[in-house]
């Protein structure tokens, strides 16, 4: 998981991190970050809470789960 206290998406808005977040936190925005490109490929918010909403949506953004 990403530690920086802001980050931008693909467009240039910029993000700031105002609590810490784990995967047991509700009410965020994340982002899906390309560790090839270095580039964020999806910026997003959910109410549920990140396991659910991100780690196991992970094949709908097209990634390869299966291999870390």
């Amino acid at each position: 998981m990403m530690e920086d206290e802001k980050f931008s998406d693909t467009t240039g808005k910029s993000y700031n991190v105002r609590n810490e977040v784990i995967c047991k936190s509700t009410n965020v925005v994340y982002a899906v970050h390309c560790e090839r490109c270095k580039t964020f490929v999806y910026v997003g918010e959910t109410g549920d809470t990140l396991y659910q909403r991100h780690l196991l949506n992970l094949p709908g953004y097209g990634l390869d789960t299966t291999t870390r």
